[in-house]
């Protein structure tokens, strides 16, 4: 069994870490602390082991030289990490206004994929630290919220102020998930209606071109919303100038832009900007990846936060992106996420 080597009488070192560690005496107990993961053990009478993240917490260590708590004789190292949230199924990370965000400040040319994934872990992250690990382990449901970047506009700054949600589509869900993604921006936000929503659905058909017919039961949510006013315009990502006249043709609810990726085209196509201007359709560029939130990033995320077994299994349902513009300026003033996830507990069996 690996053990910590011993410096002092009362300084150990992580075998994983490598990092110098001090114990303390406070009455009969004894606390060992590793900053690597935040925890901080008690001590009392026996020594306690415990496994978490890459570093195992050793306390209630007096001396190895002479092992007068058994320690050898407590068995092997512990292999697999304890998971912190073991029965959640269901994830929804809410990151707030990451536009001054010194973390994301540091990597200027992040892309969007990577600056994403920094989100989930960071707000993971202060979820978990905050909560009751005990509680934790029988909740199947979590909602994150970073408190500290929440930033609802302010009533008397609305009028200013242009909201645009982009909501992308991990999979094929049910049309009504439009219809939440984007009342959850609403209400983060604390306003009552949106000026643009775009739609994304080429997440979930990657190897495929999406079709019109895929896209019409979501753009009748969207069409609905506009109907209640809680959107004013709304438009699509990805419709080349064939699919565009389609469901232009079809919608009650014209969209009002596109959003054209320009990884596939170095100058829009010309066909596509003449019917554009036809119907007065404005053409934007972007530079979303085809997939937003692979699952396998998505896990790493969570795994960077938390531990293995919590990671395993996690996919993406949706993702809203949120930028909120003032006018007058042409600065973003504000820009978040919200995004729900899921998973197959079976499959980390």
């Amino acid at each position: 069994m690996t053990s910590p080597n011993k410096t002092s009488s009362n300084t150990i070192r992580c075998p994983s870490c490598e990092e110098y560690k001090r114990t303390t005496k406070q009455s009969k107990d004894r606390f060992y602390n590793c900053p690597a993961t935040a925890v901080v053990l008690p001590f009392s009478g026996h020594p306690a082991i415990r496994r978490n993240k890459s570093c195992v917490i050793w306390t209630g260590l007096h001396s190895f030289r002479n092992d007068p708590f058994g320690v050898r004789n407590i068995g092997t190292r512990m292999t697999e990490e304890i998971p912190l949230i073991p029965k959640v199924n269901a994830l929804e990370v809410r990151t707030g206004n990451i536009v001054n965000w010194n973390r994301l400040k540091r990597k200027p040319n992040i892309n969007p994929t990577e600056e994403l994934s920094e989100c989930i872990t960071a707000t993971v992250q202060k979820f978990l630290a905050a909560s009751d690990k005990t509680e934790l382990q029988y909740v199947t449901h979590i909602d994150c919220l970073d408190n500290d970047l929440h930033e609802p506009l302010q009533e008397e700054e609305r009028g200013e102020l242009k909201v645009t949600i982009k909501v992308f589509l991990c999979s094929k869900l049910p049309p009504q998930v439009i219809h939440e993604s984007v009342e959850k921006v609403m209400e983060d936000l604390k306003v009552s209606f949106v000026e643009t929503v775009l739609l994304s659905i080429s997440m979930f058909n990657t190897e495929e071109e999406i079709t019109v017919e895929q896209l019409k039961p979501y753009w009748k949510v969207l069409e609905k919303m506009v109907q209640e006013e809680k959107v004013l315009s709304i438009g699509v990502s990805d419709l080349d100038k064939t699919k565009l006249a389609e469901l232009y043709e079809w919608a009650k609810v014209k969209p009002s832009t596109d959003q054209v990726n320009l990884a596939s085209c170095c100058v829009m196509p010309k066909e596509l900007t003449e019917y554009a201007k036809l119907v007065d359709v404005q053409l934007l560029t972007h530079n979303d990846p085809t997939e937003l939130l692979p699952a396998s990033k998505l896990q790493e995320a969570i795994r960077m936060c938390s531990t293995e077994p919590d990671s395993v299994g996690w996919v993406g349902q949706w993702v809203a992106r949120y930028s909120v513009l003032v006018k007058c300026r042409g600065i973003i003033k504000s820009k978040g996420y919200v995004l729900s996830a899921s998973r197959d507990l079976h499959q980390r069996a």
